[in-house]
């Protein structure tokens, strides 16, 4: 199979069941947002950190390690765990409405690693956004005007607040016009599609 046939066959899948992705990309920003709020209520909940009131200097390496520990456990407990089951209901529900030709198709189109292909490793491609990100935190740091507070008279929550909050400006700021975009490519295929 050459890419430009897998390519149009999955162009053809996801204009045929374009309700399907866009409720996977809803769920993705859902679980995203639910993340973020967890996050933030254990900041506020936990022992470790003293509530979000700690300096970096209150910090040892067994209450980071133990804060992460915790973090991860109660981000999979509230977010992972009922994702992961409903996620999993809804696919095999929807996997066993499929005709039997579609699910050739994706056998027969799926993406499988060739053997004597050579992949190239490049970087993570996230730089980009790393680095608009810290440029957003250190605008929000000198409005804040904490700019030359020194980082030890500062709680670790207003990081990781003010990181939050960076981040939010950036997605605002960019993700609107990606969402514009992607909005109205979708209404021109299924335009096309109709025609």
């Amino acid at each position: 199979m050459d890419d430009g046939a897998d390519i149009m066959f999955f162009k053809n899948f996801v204009r045929k069941h374009w309700k399907a992705v866009l409720l996977l990309v809803l769920i993705g920003i859902a679980v995203f947002i639910g993340s973020i709020y967890v996050l933030l209520w254990f900041i506020g909940y936990s022992e470790f950190g003293g509530h979000g009131t700690w300096a970096f200097n209150s910090w040892s390496m067994a209450s980071i390690i133990d804060f992460l520990l915790n973090l991860i456990l109660w981000e999979f407990l509230i977010i992972g765990i009922p994702v992961i089951a409903i996620g999993l209901v809804v696919f095999f529900q929807w996997w066993n409405k499929f005709p039997d030709e579609e699910k050739e198709g994706l056998e027969k189109h799926g993406y499988k690693k060739r053997k004597n292909q050579r992949r190239m490793a490049y970087g993570g491609g996230g730089g980009l956004i790393g680095i608009v990100v810290f440029i957003a935190f250190c605008i929000i740091i000198y409005l804040d005007g904490n700019w030359s507070t020194p980082l030890g008279n500062l709680p670790y929550s207003y990081f990781v607040y003010t990181w939050l909050t960076g981040l939010m400006w950036v997605l605002i700021i960019c993700g609107i016009p990606l969402v514009l975009i992607l909005f109205f490519w979708l209404r021109m295929e299924i335009r096309e599609e109709t025609k």
